[in-house]
């Protein structure tokens, strides 16, 4: 039997990463370039400190990649995760996180865990961040968590 209960849990999780936020799984897609925002930042600007998707439906064949985009309200979209390697036979509990280090967008070798890092951290304006696919694949869904910390009073991060 847990110690713990349920609040204390997550006050604890939020004094190590952040406030965690989720996105419900949706299909993985291009949208003529644009993807689907799987979260959306208001009220002022947020310190992203990791994000994490994981398979619900696995990829069909065709060569499809993902990367991780940032669309501010005003200004210009940011990469901040690049195409990821091909997403073909992504295993359903597969996983893709933030690479450590600028970069693709990484995806896990087996199903049993990803790695969560907390660098680098990006200063994200108000706006969404896009997951956005090469094609329009007929299958492959994903869920996704972020960890955030409000930099501005009144901004939050919530999941689209």
């Amino acid at each position: 039997m847990p110690i713990q209960n349920q609040s204390i849990l997550e006050n604890l999780s939020n004094i190590h990463a952040g406030l965690r936020v989720d996105s419900a799984a949706a299909l993985i897609i291009n949208g003529a370039g644009v993807g689907r925002p799987i979260f959306t930042i208001a009220g002022g600007n947020v310190m992203l400190l990791a994000l994490y998707g994981e398979c619900m439906t696995t990829v069909p064949a065709g060569a499809v990649t993902l990367e991780i985009d940032c669309v501010p309200t005003v200004g210009t979209t940011t990469i901040i995760a690049t195409a990821s390697a091909n997403l073909v036979a992504t295993a359903l509990g597969q996983m893709l996180h933030l690479p450590a280090l600028a970069g693709a967008l990484t995806v896990t070798a087996g199903c049993g865990a990803c790695s969560f890092s907390l660098n680098p951290n990006y200063v994200v304006r108000p706006g969404t961040i896009n997951a956005l696919a090469t094609i329009d694949p007929a299958t492959g869904t994903f869920r996704w968590s972020a960890f955030y910390m409000p930099i501005d009073p009144g901004s939050y991060m919530v999941g689209s």
